[in-house]
């Protein structure tokens, strides 16, 4: 098969279901990185953490947001988005 040119990709990006769908990506992914930078701090001084502990508890909240993405994707291939 022949590959799509620049100008086909681009039609594909510019879809308008497909804009909304980056965008909510975009704000979701977002927002998550934004708590991020208010996180340690809140971690620290509102439950009393120790800053050695919070790149732990974060490296965990990670692994476990891949796997939750992974473990969900494959559920929704399974039985729907819904």
């Amino acid at each position: 098969s022949v590959p799509a040119t620049f100008k086909e990709q681009l039609q594909v990006v510019t879809k308008p279901r497909l804009l909304l769908v980056y965008l909510m990506t975009i704000l979701g992914y977002g927002g998550t990185f934004t708590a991020f930078t208010y996180l340690a701090p809140i971690l620290e001084q509102q439950t009393g953490f120790a800053s050695s502990t919070i790149g732990i508890i974060m490296l965990v909240y990670g692994v476990s947001v891949a796997v939750g993405n992974i473990w969900g994707g494959k559920l929704a291939d399974k039985r729907g988005p819904i």
